[in-house]
């Protein structure tokens, strides 16, 4: 093989491995970084590398085999290193195909083309601004990218989100897509469904071809110019289809209106070709030429300079004429940001308004009127941008009630000129106003005095001193008194806690004192002007009367001493003034009372009284779901009393429809007529009717509810009593009804007294929007329906009707004849109309509680007013809910209609309101419905900011972060003491403004209607509530976790922020505090809607990154009050050992307590949760609390004296030995629980009687209760390992652990031995073993339990079981008595005998015999003789048998039986003495005993 050709092919294959080796390395980094430019390169420089080796392989194999020396190991060596070489190009092959394959059809990864030798400028992509015009210029360009396969799914995405403009609809609605490959194309199918419909594109260049004709008569416009448009356009439709040849005899007028009248008479004039189809082709080019002939015009002028001075002169000409850019515009462009205030056209400043400029008041009227016309403003509103005969606002003048601002006023302008007006501005006046007793005492405590103003009102039956004064003097607290005050109006204030003070008051000569009881209030009344007229002080001097409260400084009110004490200080000494002006002399000194003349700005009237109206009331929806549980305590009160005053009062009708009473309060008088202002508004109402031309239709709404008996003609009606305004509300966008009546049921009559103010609203429906909306987000199907004109179908009781009368023309041509209708339904309007509707519908349901018991139970939980809202988890359930409700409601006379579902869609609805909120159907997700218009040029006001701080409707707190923003700059507004219509300043109103400027974001905020990624009851749940705080507010969010197959969902159920306090600041950990407050109100709220009904199993996690807070918490301390009350409150709901320290930059709840805009809350997806929630529990940021602020935490202690007592607090358990058995006790503990919210949702508790579920849970919390108390923390015990399960039982580890028992045997439960209720669940024990014994009783209590000195304790049970003790205790026993002397007396044999017989038998023929047993009383020997009978005689054969062998007896003893008595009566006639002669022996006499008749209990020895 070593030949000179073979040496040379092995040396160039060697270089080729080199640099295959370099190349294949290079291409495998390229690969991994998907360079794959690069990789198409080289992997074509390498394919012919590869070939060359692959030949060069071959021949040297070839030269190998032919070689004489031939070594087949060498040769096997060969091929595997070529194929090594051949395999790594295969793999480098396969991974560039596999790599490319998404980004490059495989079939052109063989055919690249060279790269360029030069570089191309870069161009930026066009960007997409919503304009429909520009969509075809767009999609031009992005569809190379888009039809580019080198490209991923992923980078098409990002440039698609390049290419569209920020803030565009067209952005927001592909940023709402996730990113990714898939929902990249789902974002171009929307975009296109949107921007690129052909249908409307057309009507766009339609109509910008028609703007072009519409716009030929009023500007000039360039040819050039036109002729470019008409182009574009053109080539436009040609390119959506609309083809020129097509559709020329449409287009062709279009375009030959747009051209200029100059260019349409030389076109006519040129046009001489008459067939159709080249007209338009014809136009074009003759426009062409136009614009090719005017440029080369121009370029032959701008040669020679000929433009010159014409075109300037044309310039100031069209300039100097009306044009739109004469319009003044107030807002400077966007790239400054800012916003310019209106300016004042008489003095151009921005600081004020025109109509209060103190500059114009010193004009006159003709000067005025210049200054507005130079400045080209409205004679009526002093506005820039339109004339007066133009001007839509509305201006009344104080003085002449035209149409114009007072300073504009030619009235006042002549009472100016002529003097009849001495002393006149813009806004002083000559006022009256009224003196009440007022003067100056001094009030003594303690050596301190102090100078104090002091009212006397008669009209108070208290005595009440500034909480100032009280302050200042450290005045002694005497005692408390709770008082309620009845204000101007009839009007109850709630009852207050008042504490009550020793007040010594003198006059200012010491003459007199008196000592007064009175309340402490901070604020007694408001300003009350003092004399200031010099005539009247000049009167007073004559009568040498000294008024103290004349040169006192202080204005305010310090004591007002009412008609307790007003009888012991006034005198009866007045002295009249004139014109109902008195001095009255009190032992105080004088004062005045009446009415006098004063200058003022502002006429102020003062009364003594407390304001109801509170604009905290205007905030009531953020306290939905974390509302004081005192306050709803005292509400379900009054709640349950009004459903039982209902529930007596409804009734069915002849009609079958249900019939009820208004709600009228106690004690309200009868309402007066209001004729005369019910006349008014109708004649208002038809004026607006006919003016938009709705009063036929609004006219068959009435007559439409007069056939339908819903309203009535009042009969013989007197034009007295209660009328009830109208007015339409038109809703073109409505499928029903799209002109509705609206009736005011808040009209005033003569007295002042309203239907709704006599009336009680009921029961508050809007606490339940919370739990409706989240059940609403629990199943994957949602429903809602709504009731067909729900109010119109429940009656109204006929003694109710006369109030809601309304007044109606009888002919709508003429409007001439008036009558009376009254409602016999419902009226929609009327405070308690919701409450009715709502207490009726589930009344009707309770009735069809047992058939439909399910349907029912859903419908109850799911109705708001006339909204029926609800979700499911499967199809079916829907589909039965939705029939068995129709069919329920229909028996009450409700329709039940307008069922929208989603996911799955019975509808073609894509939008509909849900409680508040849009439900988008296609996506299945909510947003709150915000419609905020942005800044206007006008000044802001603190009425504006609160109006639109309230219009974002958020029950659920979903954009808490955003509508925090206004409401901090409220509370700013507040510490200004601004009116309601002054503007507010400037730094104000610019934060204002740009939070504003992009509210219009919440609407882009989609929120997942369905919170979990399954079934509840199939998931892994926990529940995961946040709490912050910050200096400004503080906050609280709730978010559901749902894990399903290593599938991981996190969504925000609800979240509530509050403003801290601006008067009463608080420290950081005490606003951490009542975040966490909020957070366990927020759970609470949570598990009252059922949410997690079906869990039977869940978790929950309290989050905070306040360490103070959870030493508050967990340690076990006098508190002070503030943070007593609040963890007393937080403890009685939450476990302590379910709250969790973790780092402030993990926390979700920081964003609602700092807030935020609302762009940066879409896109910061907030209510998505945390990242970290995500993964698993070990993953979790939870901290160990390592450096904790012990100075914050031990200032909360108490400060109490120490008192040495010995006290001994009586455990728990033992207050639950009432009951003497095991069982009971255990019982006692479930109804303890099932008072727990929690355990009724865990057992889905429905049954009145306790369950086995929840018996068993209740016997493991008394186990854990007797451990925690016998078991202090940190316990040992000799030789007992002990283990605590996941259950928080303490169990005993034992050595049986592989062992297959069961585990309570395993590891028994540990119990203290000397507890009484342990000692009672071993009797029980005891009992059910038919009271065994020690032994038996104790393996049966070690099959689970390990009781401390168990054998002991058992001992003692059996010990004391009465029972036990009655079947152990010995029977009584009498004392032996000594033997009979015929017993123990030594005797032959049978010498004293007993005797008896027993039997009998039966032999085998048939016959009987008896047994007759003689036995030895001495011996206790036996002898037996059988006798065939009972007689005598046949005893007597017996008894000489036996004497025949045993001998004589002496005495013989037996009882009373006949065959006894017969032989002892024989031989009692026995002749002894013949026996004697007769045989020569004298045998002593048988002595025979018989026992007593009928004693049993004798002869027991034989």
């Amino acid at each position: 093989m070593e030949t000179a050709a073979a040496i040379k092919e092995n040396r160039e294959r060697e270089q080729l491995r080199r640099i295959f080796n370099r190349k294949a390395t290079k291409l495998e980094a390229d690969i991994k970084v998907e360079n794959f430019s690069q990789v198409l390169i080289d992997i074509e420089f390498l394919k012919s590398k590869v070939e060359r080796l692959e030949a060069l392989d071959k021949m040297i194999q070839d030269l190998m085999l032919e070689s004489d020396s031939y070594d087949e190991e060498s040769f096997s060596i060969e091929i595997d290193t070529a194929d090594t070489y051949k395999y790594r190009w295969h793999t480098i092959n396969n991974q560039i195909k596999t790599g490319m394959s998404s980004k490059i059809p495989l079939d052109k990864i063989e055919n690249v083309k060279p790269a360029r030798n030069y570089n191309l400028p870069k161009y930026e992509l066009k960007k997409f601004d919503d304009n429909l015009k520009n969509w075809l210029a767009y999609w031009g360009q992005f569809k190379k990218i888009d039809e580019d396969h080198s490209l991923s799914g992923e980078d098409k995405y990002q440039y698609l989100l390049q290419s569209l403009k920020e803030d565009s609809n067209a952005r927001v609605l592909v940023e709402s897509f996730p990113p990714s490959a898939e929902n990249y194309t789902k974002a171009i199918e929307q975009l296109k469904a949107r921007f690129g419909r052909e249908d409307l594109l057309i009507q766009v260049y339609v109509r910008e071809l028609l703007s072009l004709v519409l716009n030929n008569n009023k500007k000039q416009v360039s040819i050039r110019l036109l002729y470019d448009k008409i182009s574009t356009y053109l080539m436009s439709l040609e390119t959506l289809g609309i083809v020129k040849q097509k559709y020329e005899i449409i287009l062709y007028p279009l375009v030959e209106s747009a051209i200029p009248e100059t260019i349409l008479i030389a076109w006519n004039r040129c046009n001489t070709d008459a067939s159709l189809g080249n007209q338009l082709t014809s136009l074009l080019n003759f426009l062409k030429n136009e614009v090719e002939t005017e440029e080369r015009i121009n370029l032959a002028r701008s040669d020679f300079n000929c433009i010159g001075t014409n075109h300037t002169l044309h310039r100031e000409q069209i300039s100097s004429l009306p044009t739109a850019a004469s319009l003044v515009s107030n807002i400077k462009p966007k790239e400054s940001g800012k916003v310019v205030n209106v300016i004042c056209c008489f003095c151009d400043k921005s600081n004020h308004s025109s109509f209060e400029c103190s500059r114009a008041n010193k004009m006159s009227l003709e000067d005025k009127k210049e200054a507005i016309k130079k400045k080209g403003c409205c004679y009526i509103c002093l506005k820039k941008g339109h004339m007066a005969n133009k001007c839509k606002s509305f201006v009344r003048c104080l003085s002449c009630e035209k149409r114009h601002y007072v300073i504009l006023c030619p009235e006042i302008h002549k009472k100016e000129k002529s003097g009849t007006l001495e002393n006149v501005s813009l806004c002083a006046r000559t006022n009256m106003t009224t003196l009440l007793q007022t003067l100056i005492v001094n009030i003594t405590y303690q050596r301190k005095i102090k100078k104090v103003r002091v009212l006397l009102d008669s009209g108070s039956q208290r005595s009440y001193v500034k909480a100032k004064v009280v302050e200042e003097l450290g005045l002694h607290e005497t005692g408390i008194e709770i008082i309620g005050h009845t204000l101007f109006g009839g009007v109850d204030q709630p009852a207050k806690v008042y504490k009550c003070f020793d007040v010594l008051v003198s006059s200012l000569d010491n003459r007199f004192s008196v000592r007064i009881n009175a309340l402490q209030q901070s604020d007694l009344c408001g300003h009350l002007p003092k004399i200031n007229n010099e005539k009247i002080l000049e009167k007073l001097r004559d009568l040498n009367i000294v008024i103290s409260d004349f040169d006192y400084t202080d204005t305010e009110i310090s004591l007002l001493i009412g008609s307790d004490y007003l009888g012991s200080i006034i005198h009866n000494e007045t002295v009249s003034l004139g014109n109902n002006l008195m001095a009255v002399n009190t032992k105080l000194g004088w004062t005045l009372q009446g009415p006098i003349k004063v200058q003022s700005t502002v006429n102020t009237s003062s009364t003594t009284c407390f304001s109801k109206t509170n604009l905290s009331d205007l905030w009531n929806i953020e306290l939905l779901g974390i509302r004081d549980p005192y306050e709803n305590k005292s509400k379900k009160d009054t709640e349950v009393e009004i459903l039982k005053t209902f529930n007596d009062n409804i009734s069915v009708n002849a009609q079958g429809r249900y019939e009820v009473s208004l709600l009228w309060k106690e004690g309200c008088a009868g309402l007066k007529t209001n004729y005369e202002v019910a006349f008014k508004r109708l004649e208002s109402t038809t004026k607006k009717l006919k003016s938009t031309g709705n009063l036929k239709m609004y006219d068959q709404v009435l007559q439409d509810w007069k056939k339908n008996d819903i309203i009535e003609r009042v009969i013989n009606d007197t034009n007295t009593g209660h009328y009830l305004p109208h007015h339409s509300v038109i809703k073109l966008s409505s499928m029903t009804t799209r002109v509705r009546p609206v009736f005011d049921a808040s009209t005033k009559d003569n007295n002042g007294w309203t239907l709704n103010g006599c009336l009680d609203k009921g029961i508050n429906m809007i606490e339940l929007l919370p739990k409706l909306l989240i059940q609403f987000r629990k199943g994957a199907y949602g429903v809602i329906s709504d009731i067909k004109q729900a109010f119109l179908q429940i009656s109204i009781a006929e003694k109710d009707r006369d109030y809601l009368k309304f007044l109606w023309w009888e002919n709508i041509e003429t409007c001439n004849e008036l009558v009376a209708y009254r409602h016999k339904r419902v009226v929609f309007g009327i405070t308690c109309s919701p409450f009715l509707l709502s207490a009726t519908i589930m009344y009707h349901l309770s009735k069809y509680s047992e058939k439909y018991r399910k349907t029912v139970n859903k419908l109850k939980k799911s109705f708001y007013v006339d909204n029926c809202v609800a979700s499911f988890d499967n199809v079916d359930e829907m589909n039965i809910f939705i029939s068995e409700s129709k069919e329920i409601m229909a028996k009450g006379m409700f329709d039940l209609r307008g069922w929208v579902t989603a996911p799955h869609r019975i509808d073609s609805i894509v939008e509909v309101p849900v409680l508040g909120m849009t439900w988008n159907t296609i996506l299945d997700n909510l947003r709150c419905n915000v419609n905020i218009s942005e800044a206007r040029s006008e000044k802001i006001t603190k009425r504006y900011v609160i109006a639109v701080a309230q219009h974002i409707f958020d029950p659920l707190g979903l954009v808490c972060p955003a509508t925090l923003i206004p409401k901090l700059i409220m509370q700013k507004i507040w510490e200004h003491n601004i009116d309601w219509d002054h503007e507010i300043p400037e730094e104000l109103a610019q934060e204002f403004k740009i939070w504003l400027s992009k509210a219009h974001f919440i609407n882009q905020c989609l929120f997942p209607r369905h919170i979990s990624i399954a079934p509840l009851e199939k998931c892994q749940t926990s529940l995961h509530i946040f709490c912050d705080a910050s200096l400004t507010s503080f906050a609280a969010c709730l978010f559901l976790r749902t894990k399903l197959n290593e599938q991981v969902k996190v969504q925000l159920v609800l979240a509530k922020n509050r403003v801290t306090p601006a008067k009463r600041k608080m420290s950081l950990p005490r606003l951490e505090l009542m975040g966490a407050l909020i957070a366990t109100r927020l759970y609470k709220e949570v598990l009252e809607s059922r949410l997690l009904t079906k869990c039977k199993e869940y978790k929950v996690y309290f989050w905070t990154d306040s360490a103070v807070v959870l030493s508050w918490l967990k340690r076990q301390a006098h508190w002070k009050p503030f943070v007593s009350n609040r963890v007393k409150e937080i403890c009685s709901t939450t476990n302590r050992d379910d709250w969790y320290h973790l780092p402030g930059e993990y926390n979700p709840s920081d964003l609602p307590s700092r807030g935020c805009d609302a762009k940066k809350l879409m896109e910061s997806r907030w209510w998505e949760g945390p990242a970290w929630l995500k993964l698993n529990e070990k993953d979790w940021p939870k901290s160990n609390i390592i450096n904790v602020n012990e100075e914050i935490v031990e200032a909360e202690v108490t400060k109490n004296a120490k008192i040495n007592t010995n006290v001994t607090i009586e455990p728990f358990s033992q207050k639950l030995t009432y009951f003497s058995k095991y069982n009971r006790i255990v019982r006692l503990v479930a109804w303890i629980l099932r008072m727990n919210c929690k355990i009724k949702i865990k057992f889905d508790i429905k049954e009145s009687d306790i369950t086995n579920d929840e018996y068993i849970n209740a016997e493991k919390t008394l186990i854990k209760l007797l451990q925690k108390e016998n078991f202090t923390e940190g316990f040992s015990l000799h030789n007992i390992n002990t283990e605590i399960d996941a259950d928080g039982v303490i169990r005993v580890k034992t050595r049986l652990d592989l062992s297959k028992e069961d585990k309570n045997f395993v590891r028994p439960i540990l119990l203290p031995g000397k507890n009484e209720i342990v000692q009672r669940l071993v009797r029980q024990r005891h009992e059910k073993l038919n009271h065994g014994g020690t032994q038996l009783l104790v393996s049966n209590l070690r099959n689970n339990l390990w009781i401390l000195n168990l054998r002991r304790l058992v001992k003692s049970v059996v010990s004391k079981c009465v029972i036990c003790k009655r079947y152990k205790t010995k029977h009584y026993e009498v004392p032996e008595a000594p033997l009979p002397s015929k017993r123990v007396e030594a005797n032959a044999a049978f010498q004293i005998t007993g005797i008896d017989l027993a039997g009998p038998l039966h032999l085998r023929d048939q016959s009987k015999c008896w047994i007759v047993l003689f036995t030895c009383a001495t011996y206790r020997a036996v002898h037996l003789e059988l006798v065939e009978s009972l007689s005598t005689n046949s005893f007597l054969m017996a008894l000489r048998r036996f004497i025949a062998r045993r001998g004589r007896i002496n005495i013989i003893y037996t009882d009373c039986g006949t065959n006894f008595q017969g032989s002892a009566n024989l031989l009692k006639e026995v002749d002894w003495a013949k026996v004697e002669a007769a045989t020569s022996i004298v045998p002593p006499a048988i002595k025979w005993r018989f026992v007593p008749p009928r004693a049993l209990w004798w002869g027991g020895w034989w």
